[in-house]
């Protein structure tokens, strides 16, 4: 079923996860699963970047549960990717806003990304009213109750534009360790061994929603194995 939902691989190949990740349509969620250094951040910044050219109307959201987790984690990590792709030199470069009211990235044809934290669901209601249909919880395994927050952040995935709502999307990233391991392993995986998982929505849970798993070794990340070979080796990641 879920590879009703993308193009067919080229005979003898196969897509790879993070070609997964880029390719869905039409599942409002996903989770991208897998251990340190499968590239899931980085992932993510491709996946919102393909509305770059809708203008204003495209704004995601990148979350953690700690302001501090953002600027020591997550900025690094899209300040490089901005910089791989949309630098200064580019024909679409983006600036990052940073100010005690400010906290995002901006591209020249208008659209935002937006850095942002939430201890748990009550963060919600800093939210409340927006539109973001792009959202990404990174590392969303270390709430407690990770689906309660998503589940309420959901109702901001909305915009007149139809271009936006076709491409709308809720992204979750998690190791197997946290928290709220326990609730996305529940609610995203039923067979560990798979590559990906796709799961129609129950209708006897009210607001249930079509989603999927997509796995991320660490193999597939080439930018990191390219710089660090040996990554595998000589980092413990827990």
């Amino acid at each position: 079923l879920l590879l009703l939902r993308f193009a067919p691989a080229p005979p003898g190949q196969r897509y790879s996860g993070q070609e997964l990740a880029l390719m869905v349509r039409g599942v409002p969620r996903v989770l991208l699963d897998g251990g340190r250094g499968g590239g899931k951040t980085g992932i993510a910044c491709a996946r919102f970047c393909l509305g770059l050219g809708i203008g204003p109307a495209w704004v995601g959201m990148v979350l953690r549960r700690r302001f501090k987790e953002l600027s020591i984690d997550v900025l690094p990590k899209i300040r490089a990717f901005v910089a791989r792709h949309y630098g200064p030199e580019s024909s679409n470069p983006a600036r990052f806003y940073e100010s005690t009211s400010d906290y995002f990235f901006e591209w020249r044809t208008g659209e935002r990304l937006l850095l942002r934290h939430a201890f748990d669901e009550r963060g919600y209601w800093d939210f409340h009213g927006s539109e973001v249909p792009f959202q990404f919880f990174d590392e969303a395994a270390s709430w407690i109750e990770p689906l309660k927050l998503a589940d309420m952040m959901r109702s901001l995935m909305r915009s007149p534009d139809p271009r936006v709502n076709a491409i709308k999307i809720q992204m979750l990233a998690t190791n197997p360790h946290g928290p709220g391991a326990a609730q996305l392993k529940a609610h995203f995986v039923r067979d560990v061994n798979k590559r990906m998982e796709l799961f129609e929505p129950d209708p006897h849970v009210p607001g249930d929603t079509l989603r999927a798993r997509i796995h991320l070794p660490l193999s597939e990340n080439r930018v990191l194995l390219d710089a660090q070979p040996d990554y595998a080796e000589t980092t413990i990641a827990p």
